[in-house]
C-alpha cells in the first residue's frame, strides 16, 4: 500500500474528486467512479482510523516482543570472544537456583573470573590472574599480556574460609600478537627525547596501574 500518509477531513475537503479517486487507488479502495464525494471523503478516513490502529497494535507488539526477549537460558555457563589482539569479552550466566543457592551461602564473598594463561602444546595452565565481578555483571572486557596467547576464563565463586568453588569453564581463545610493538613496556631509558616529551611516560604509568597483568 506504499507510505501511509496522514490526512484530516479538512485536507481531504481541499482536493479535486479527481485526487480524491487517485488517493483512494493508491491506498487499495476500489470505489464506484459514480461515488458520492462526501462517501468517498470518509471511506478514505475510515482508512486513516484503520491505519492508526494497526500502527498502534504494531507498536504495542514491538514493546511487548522486546520486553519478554530473553535474557538468560538458566543455565550456569561462561563464553570468551576475541575482540583485538589485547582484549577479550567474555560473558556468563547462571542457573537461577544456584545463583540462589550460592549468594545466600553462609562466607560467600563474591564471584570471580579466573583468567589462564594456558600453555600452547599441553593446553594446561601456566598462570592465572583473577576478576572479581558485582553480582548483577554478566559481562566484561578482559585485558591480557603481550606475551601470552592462548587463555581460557573460569567462572568461580568465592568464599570466606579461603574455598573456591569452579562453576564454569569458556572455550578457549588464541590472542594474535605477532605484529604488536610493545611500545608500552618500552624502557624508559631507550625512548628519544621527542617521545618523553610526548606523554608516554605518564601514560605508561596509567596503563601499568591499570593494567598490571599486561607486564608480568
Amino acid at each position: 500500500m506504499g507510505d501511509v500518509v496522514k490526512f484530516t477531513k479538512s485536507y481531504l475537503q481541499t482536493l479535486s474528486t479527481q485526487a480524491l479517486f487517485r488517493l483512494a487507488d493508491r491506498y487499495g479502495l476500489f470505489l464506484s467512479d459514480d461515488l458520492a464525494r462526501h462517501l468517498l471523503i470518509g471511506e478514505l478516513l475510515e482508512l486513516e482510523d484503520e491505519m492508526s490502529t494497526d500502527e498502534e497494535v504494531l507498536e504495542v507488539s514491538a514493546a511487548v516482543q522486546q520486553k519478554n526477549a530473553v535474557c538468560s537460558y538458566n543455565m550456569t555457563e561462561i563464553r570468551a570472544v576475541l575482540k583485538d589482539p589485547l582484549w577479550f569479552f567474555v560473558f556468563w550466566d547462571f542457573h537461577k537456583r544456584l545463583f540462589t543457592e550460592l549468594t545466600t551461602s553462609k562466607g560467600f564473598e563474591s564471584f570471580v573470573l579466573r583468567v589462564h594463561s594456558l600453555d600452547s602444546e599441553t593446553l594446561t595452565s601456566v598462570d592465572f590472574f583473577d576478576v572479581q565481578v558485582p553480582l548483577a555483571d554478566r559481562s566484561r572486557y578482559v585485558h591480557v599480556s603481550f606475551d601470552e596467547c592462548l587463555h581460557q576464563v573460569e567462572l568461580i565463586a568465592r568464599f570466606s574460609d579461603g574455598h573456591d568453588q569452579h562453576l564454569a569453564q569458556s572455550n578457549t581463545v588464541k590472542m594474535q600478537r605477532k605484529n604488536i610493538l610493545q611500545k608500552l613496556c618500552v624502557s624508559q631509558n631507550t625512548v628519544n627525547k621527542i617521545i618523553s616529551l610526548s606523554g608516554l611516560p605518564t601514560l605508561k604509568k596509567s596503563h601499568f596501574q591499570h593494567y598490571r597483568q599486561a607486564f608480568r
